[in-house]
């Protein structure tokens, strides 16, 4: 789980996954787009099966308009 506050009121976010961390970001695949509530918090869970190697993950907002 990954958790955290500050983002924009109800704005999107991505949260690009690896298992390789020497990988170029735009390496990782990205996960759909999530949304910063109310109050600019988030929540993103990732599922984890029992066999699955280490991941990594990074927050990803939007390029300004």
């Amino acid at each position: 789980m990954l958790n955290g506050e500050g983002g924009f009121t109800n704005g999107p976010y991505y949260v690009p996954a690896s298992t390789n961390l020497a990988l170029p970001l735009n390496q990782w695949t990205r996960s759909p787009a999530n949304q910063f509530d109310a109050n600019g918090n988030f929540l993103f869970a990732s599922p984890r099966a029992t066999n699955a190697l280490k991941s990594f993950y990074s927050l990803q907002l939007p390029a300004a308009r």
